[in-house]
């Protein structure tokens, strides 16, 4: 059964990367044969192989509905707060009813499978595989090469803009840090509320970015004690009160 779910995994980050790549060669190339398209997708599948299963030998072991269950549950309460404030300040419009529609619903699912394809090729392949074959005690360079290609990837985005590529960033090393302490499973949970919670928002504008950039930054500095690491490393692990 170990061996099925690798390959299940193995095969979901191959095909989601492929789409990456096509996507990538439609908007940018101007590639539109379905032919080159579909052999774009599935060309990351023999790379894949050799590359991923290394990187599913840990950090598999927190993929638990539990931990899911807690990283959904806070993604969606933090999305929700962000909304309310801004609605409050006249700054967007929401309709958190838009959610339990069937289409809600519906979009759920999509966002399910689109979080868990990303946070496997993002966290569990490419993070993983540079934190493994790299160390470091604060792998600040690691976070940061994954948030630009998780930035990237996103740029074909409807809407991309400066605003939301600072917060995908940042986004990105918030999960990477989860990924490290509560695994794979809290960061796909999180990742899928966070999407989903999004489509409440009707109307937005920078503000709106804004606050989401904080809200992520303020966490991630929370969860890392990123000035506390900062003296601990530049000290030799002694810190002044």
């Amino acid at each position: 059964m170990k061996y099925i779910g690798y390959t299940i995994v193995w095969l979901i980050i191959a095909v989601a990367l492929g789409l990456f790549m096509s996507l990538w060669a439609s908007h940018f190339l101007g590639v539109t044969s379905p032919g080159l398209l579909l052999a774009i997708t599935f060309a990351p599948v023999l790379p894949c192989y050799w590359l991923i299963p290394a990187s599913l030998k840990s950090g598999t072991r927190h993929l638990t509905p539990n931990t899911w269950y807690r990283g959904f549950g806070l993604g969606l309460a933090l999305i929700f707060l962000i909304a309310g404030i801004t609605d409050l300040l006249g700054l967007s419009t929401i309709n958190p009813l838009i959610l339990f529609t069937p289409v809600g619903l519906g979009l759920l699912l999509g966002r399910i499978i689109q979080a868990g394809a990303e946070e496997l090729i993002f966290r569990q392949f490419l993070f993983k595989n540079l934190t493994s074959r790299y160390p470091a005690n604060i792998p600040f360079h690691h976070i940061g090469m994954v948030g630009a290609v998780f930035v990237l990837a996103h740029v074909v985005n409807p809407g991309f803009s400066l605003h939301s590529a600072v917060t995908m960033f940042i986004f990105s090393g918030l999960m990477c840090k989860q990924f490290n302490t509560n695994g794979l499973g809290w960061v796909w949970g999180f990742h899928t509320a966070w999407n989903w919670g999004l489509l409440v928002v009707v109307d937005s504008g920078a503000v709106f970015w804004l606050l989401q950039t904080a809200a992520l930054l303020g966490w991630y500095q929370y969860q890392s004690g990123l000035v506390f690491s900062w003296k601990t490393n530049l000290l030799g692990g002694k810190t002044n009160a």
